[in-house]
């Protein structure tokens, strides 16, 4: 199983809802938490990606070979510039995983600078198998791209959400084993 991680650092990023840390930093903390606990697991590769990235469009902090403890420093990530989500579901397009099954996560606060783009990497990516799973914050739109998305009206919310997106994941994934058993 691959897993993909998508994490909004666009400049809303930077609020804080009064709270100490930012959306952006808790995003990544979450990211960060995800491919920990994955990496765990055998056979479950995580690929995270923020975008946009520091130099281009999207910048991969953590690819499918490399283990989330040895990147510790790449998810910590500054919000800077737009919303490229197109371009990042692209990179997930592209990355064509010879795996039976693939998950990506988009964690985002916002509107993405194409929703035309946008929806045409998802569509190619539902065509291809790839379950998406939003998460949005304080903003409902993702629900429009990805209507299996969950919405948190504070990013102080996101590390329990993600918790239990994962939890609801695996069960979902044991319900259809013991079906087929």
């Amino acid at each position: 199983t691959a897993v993909s991680i998508l994490v909004d650092a666009s400049g809303s990023m930077m609020a804080c809802d009064g709270r100490e840390l930012s959306r952006c930093e808790t995003a990544c903390r979450c990211a960060a938490m995800l491919a920990l606990a994955l990496d765990e697991i055998p056979g479950i590769y995580t690929q995270v990606t923020f975008f946009p990235g520091r130099d281009a469009e999207f910048e991969v902090a953590k690819t499918f070979r490399q283990r989330a403890r040895q990147r510790g420093p790449f998810f910590d990530q500054k919000p800077r510039g737009s919303t490229p989500l197109a371009q990042a579901l692209w990179s997930v397009a592209a990355s064509n995983l010879p795996v039976a099954r693939h998950i990506c996560f988009v964690i985002t606060d916002g509107i993405p600078d194409s929703v035309e783009q946008t929806r045409r990497a998802i569509g190619v990516l539902k065509s291809a198998g790839v379950e998406l799973v939003g998460i949005g914050i304080k903003s409902d739109f993702i629900k429009n791209l990805i209507p299996d998305s969950d919405i948190v009206e504070s990013h102080t919310q996101l590390p329990e959400l993600t918790f239990d997106r994962l939890l609801r994941w695996f069960e979902k994934r044991q319900r259809e084993l013991d079906r087929v058993a």
